[in-house]
């Protein structure tokens, strides 16, 4: 399926093709086609739509999600919980520091990870941080990557576990399972967006996954009065929510099967 934006540009080069071609009653409806897919995905309306389904189906673990982990935890009969950090990206650049070799998506999963570490460790749960991911051959995996970052925010190297094979998070599904066994309970920070393909990615797999959203796209804020007319004006940050949504949906389809 072809993502909205390389739609657009596709529209755009077939209306410049129509034009030198001399077929000028069809590039004209070319453009009002263009015009309408601009309209339909640069506008918030559709890409917050699809992306508040997802982002809004779980919610972040405040106290009383903390509560309902550690009684599962204690029901499960398991002898560690885990938090994976799903992998999105990284930077092998030696000038950078542990955190800033990270994309922003994978950082605010860390910190996410860190932030339940930190509350579960203080509660005298046992607990370990999975860092996972693969990297370019030769190089820094993302899971080494990430188990620097997160020493470097203060979580013990001896409480981390690194799965450096995986490539998306199906394997990264599969890799988990392998090595901690079936039904552990998992908590997975992943972006919001991403949250329900995992979810049914691990369950799929054979693991007690908990959702721990970070990273949300779509984030609430009220607009000053006088930047009403931003709601009617096209953007690509739309049109990028939009491809970032539809890639989830296609996804949550797709790896029902495939995994």
């Amino acid at each position: 399926m072809l993502q909205p934006g390389t739609q657009l540009i596709l529209l755009l080069v077939l209306t410049g093709v129509m034009v030198v071609m001399g077929k000028l009653k069809w590039a004209r409806r070319a453009v009002l086609l263009f015009v309408a897919l601009l309209l339909l995905y640069g506008l918030p309306w559709l890409p917050e739509f699809l992306a508040d389904g997802l982002e809004n189906r779980y919610s972040v673990i405040d106290e009383d999600g903390i509560a309902a982990v550690k009684a599962a935890f204690q029901d499960s009969g398991a002898d560690s919980l885990y938090i994976i950090v799903l992998g999105a990206g990284h930077s092998t650049d030696p000038r950078l520091s542990p955190t800033s070799r990270l994309s922003a998506s994978v950082l605010e999963r860390l910190v996410e990870g860190v932030r339940l570490y930190r509350v579960f460790d203080a509660r005298e749960i046992p607990v370990r941080l999975v860092s996972s991911a693969s990297g370019f051959e030769g190089q820094m995996t993302q899971a080494e990557a990430v188990a620097q970052a997160a020493v470097a925010l203060g979580v013990p190297d001896e409480r981390i576990s690194r799965l450096h094979t995986p490539r998306n998070t199906c394997e990264e599904a599969q890799a988990f399972r392998q090595a901690f066994g079936a039904g552990q309970p998992v908590l997975i920070s992943s972006s919001a967006l991403h949250q329900r393909r995992a979810v049914m990615l691990f369950a799929q797999t054979g693991s007690n996954p908990i959702a721990a959203p970070a990273s949300f796209l779509n984030r609430k804020s009220p607009e000053a009065p006088s930047r009403w007319w931003r709601r009617f004006r096209p953007s690509s940050r739309n049109i990028d929510l939009l491809e970032r949504a539809l890639k989830e949906h296609v996804g949550y389809i797709t790896g029902r099967q495939s995994c």
